[in-house]
């Protein structure tokens, strides 16, 4: 019964969301009810996980989204690794994100956040089913850290949870194993946390190699439209619209001069103002 209940949290989402965080949210309310002790509740975790590492590096070893893809498209095949690997694995998945974000918050927010997160925002109505792009994005919405590795490594790949069972017989994520997560945009460059590390750009300061030039700009604007020169020219005559160096607007500074890109428009940022202009461009 509490799985059929859980389901009601769960919205139109990918199927190892609704039935990989319904398997985990059955075992919360046991436990919150006290049908379960928390050593009976993690005695059923622990058994997920046995069977877990079992597969590992096996045939049956899938990833979350491949074998949610499998499970609603196969036919004709035994769909019992589909299951595990959906219900089972992802329980796993979702325990480990909640203690993540606990961890992570310190416990000021959980994966019931991101379930709320999900009811306010994507559409109480329920009239479109979301991805896995969009539970990614709710996650880190709803906790303001970035979560992109870690759903490269446990949603999309086959990394291995960092997850083992404690002397006490409770399992316990290693926060140690797990991806790098930091906080979504800690410097305002337009590059989320996983994106600064993938391009070597320092997630702390906005402009990391101090070429006035945010390290968003140089990322998502200079190489699509190679007009660099054109924006930065565009930019000094606004503030010297005659070119003699005599700025027309009163206290600015053009060496704090700025371009700021925020996915759609391109701005200029003067120490003088504090709302950024938008470009021509």
């Amino acid at each position: 019964m509490a799985h059929h209940l859980s389901h009601n949290w769960t919205l139109r989402a990918p199927v190892w969301v609704t039935e990989g965080f319904t398997e985990w949210y059955q075992l919360k309310a046991c436990q919150a009810t006290q049908i379960f002790t928390e050593q009976e509740a993690h005695a059923i975790l622990a058994e997920r996980l046995n069977d877990y590492i079992d597969i590992l590096g096996t045939e049956y070893d899938y990833s979350l989204e491949e074998a949610a893809e499998l499970l609603v498209t196969a036919s004709g095949v035994s769909l019992d690794p589909y299951l595990f690997i959906v219900y089972k694995k992802g329980s796993l998945v979702a325990f480990t994100l909640d203690q993540t974000i606990r961890r992570l918050t310190d416990d000021g927010k959980s994966l019931d956040d991101v379930m709320h997160y999900l009811f306010t925002t994507a559409d109480a109505g329920m009239k479109y089913r979301l991805d896995t792009r969009l539970v990614l994005s709710a996650v880190n919405s709803a906790t303001g850290y970035d979560f992109t590795l870690f759903f490269d490594d446990y949603v999309l790949g086959v990394e291995r949870l960092p997850l083992r069972v404690n002397d006490r017989g409770l399992v316990e994520v290693d926060f140690n194993a797990l991806p790098p997560i930091g906080s979504l945009d800690v410097d305002d460059d337009g590059l989320i946390f996983s994106r600064e590390l993938e391009l070597g750009t320092d997630p702390d300061d906005p402009d990391s190699d101090n070429d006035g030039l945010s390290d968003g700009v140089e990322v998502l604007v200079v190489p699509v439209d190679g007009k660099l020169d054109e924006i930065w020219q565009s930019a000094r005559l606004f503030v010297d619209p005659r070119g003699d160096t005599q700025y027309d607007i009163a206290g600015t500074d053009i060496s704090s001069l700025q371009l700021l890109y925020d996915g759609m428009n391109l701005y200029f940022k003067l120490a003088t103002f504090d709302t950024p202009t938008p470009s021509r461009y």
